[in-house]
């Protein structure tokens, strides 16, 4: 089984979670699949449940932390939702850096509808 290394950052939900940093680096099994491989990421780099259970998400990949929105968005993510929503086609190689590796940033909406912010990144072309 081959193994992908993922560079992944993602916003605070609220003060206290600063508490430690959230840009880490992970290895997953690689998937050619970009929904299963987002799936083994969010295993092993789970977001934040919020109280209510209703946060949303603009999963971006980037090789640029903190990029300005409307970043290079590939899914929405809800905690609400068992797997995100894809914005892009699902082959894996496309989203993978120079080296072979992935950074993803996780953009938190707070509780926005996640079917409105699909709506909205397809509006814009998902990226």
């Amino acid at each position: 089984m081959t193994y992908l290394e993922v560079h992944v950052n993602r916003d605070s939900v609220a003060a206290g979670d600063d508490c430690d940093p959230h840009d880490t680096t992970i290895s997953v099994p690689h998937s050619p699949n970009l929904l299963v491989l987002l799936s083994h990421i969010l295993t092993a780099y789970p977001l934040p449940q919020i109280q209510g259970g209703n946060a949303c998400w603009i999963i971006s990949c980037t090789s640029n932390f903190g990029t300005p929105f409307p970043y290079n968005a590939i899914a929405v993510g809800a905690q609400q939702w068992n797997l995100p929503q894809l914005l892009v086609p699902p082959e894996t190689a496309h989203y993978l850096d120079a080296d072979a590796s992935m950074t993803l940033y996780f953009k938190y909406l707070r509780q926005k509808s996640p079917e409105a912010v699909m709506d909205a990144l397809q509006l814009l072309g998902g990226r």
